[in-house]
């Protein structure tokens, strides 16, 4: 007969294998978070440290990482706000494009804002566009009219955004909505007209 063992006893072997894969599991969510983080997913690493933090207060490596990630988030928002707002600030005298494909007008714009701004801003521009995309024809005319403005009116004229980062303006495809979908009709269904409405009583 095996002998029982004291409830004492009992708890404490309870405890010490909970606590081991207490542990382990942060270990495991560490490791998942730096990794992520090495690979430039901050919004993943982020959640990640944040669980571990959750999970054990004092964690120093998930407090440590926390305290950069939001370090490097002021730094990318005040560069972005920096962008934008030059952007917004800068007046271009005179912008005049005549069937010029997008990629040859933001190269236009890009020189433009140098000439406007003395060489002091240089607007770079990263497209994220297929090749048919970046050949769509703008024609636009405008005077005295801030950067900003101008770039607005070329994203309607050929469905692009313009989202501004750090070091550059990214240029993307508008996001479409998709059509509300229509339940299909069951197999062999066939909708007469007059003939769905419910019996009169």
């Amino acid at each position: 007969m095996i002998p029982l063992m004291k409830p004492r006893v009992w708890m404490l072997a309870l405890a010490s294998v909970v606590t081991t894969a207490f542990a382990s599991d942060i270990s495991d969510l560490l490791a998942a978070a730096r990794r992520a983080y090495s690979e430039g997913q901050i919004a993943v690493a982020k959640e990640k440290f944040d669980l571990v933090r959750r999970l054990e207060p004092t964690n120093s490596t998930a407090l440590s990482y926390l305290k950069r990630i939001a370090a490097d988030e002021i730094l990318l928002n005040k560069g972005r706000n920096n962008t934008e707002e030059a952007c917004k600030k800068l007046v271009l005298e005179k912008v005049d494009l005549r069937d010029a494909s997008l990629a040859e007008a933001l190269e236009f714009l890009k020189q433009k804002a140098v000439q406007a701004s003395g060489g002091k801003l240089t607007v770079n521009f990263v497209l994220q566009l297929d090749e048919q995309a970046q050949t769509k024809k703008v024609t636009l005319t405008m005077q005295k009219a801030p950067f900003f403005e101008v770039l607005r009116y070329v994203g309607e004229l050929v469905e692009v955004q313009f989202k501004y980062e750090q070091y550059a303006i990214v240029v993307k495809p508008k996001s479409v909505q998709a059509p509300p979908t229509v339940p299909a009709e069951p197999p062999g269904t066939v909708k007469i007209p007059g003939l769905d409405a419910p019996p009169r009583q």
